[in-house]
């Protein structure tokens, strides 16, 4: 059960992630509601974080990432998929900084468990990419999604 209701708020929290943020100078308000961050949650540390674990992915160290994972984000995490992204990442040539970020609370109303989602844009040679990464009360990542930035 528990696993079923971590991929349900991973999906809903990545809508409103991906909804919220700059998308080529448009802001576009959320489709999902979400909450202030509860407690047990730093903005701050939220955003570090997320920043650490992007150069962690970035870095090709597939089993150092793995262990950041959740149990049941590591199901979908093979290696196929991380070199997926690795490829993507690699295409955009030169990281050259973060230039919007967002970070969003939901509570699981059946469990009582929060969630947090960091969303980060970061610039590139070639173009932007989103990253959307979602967080146990724990801090293991829940979720770790990217996605080019329409130029336009």
């Amino acid at each position: 059960m528990m696993k079923k209701n971590c991929k349900k708020w991973a999906v809903s929290l990545a809508a409103a992630v991906f909804a919220s943020m700059s998308l080529s100078g448009c802001v576009v308000q959320p489709q999902v509601e979400t909450e202030p961050l509860a407690d047990c949650f730093s903005e701050e540390e939220l955003i570090e974080a997320s920043k650490e674990n992007i150069t962690l992915a970035e870095s090709g160290d597939y089993e150092a990432f793995l262990e950041k994972l959740d149990p049941s984000a590591r199901e979908g995490m093979t290696e196929s998929v991380y070199q997926q992204y690795l490829d993507t990442v690699e295409s955009m040539g030169t990281f050259h900084d973060y230039v919007d970020s967002v970070v969003m609370g939901q509570t699981d109303e059946e469990t009582g468990e929060n969630y947090a989602g960091v969303g980060l844009t970061a610039e590139y040679e070639q173009g932007q990419l989103q990253y959307i990464l979602g967080y146990t009360e724990d801090m293991e990542l829940l979720q770790f999604v990217i996605q080019p930035v329409e130029q336009g």
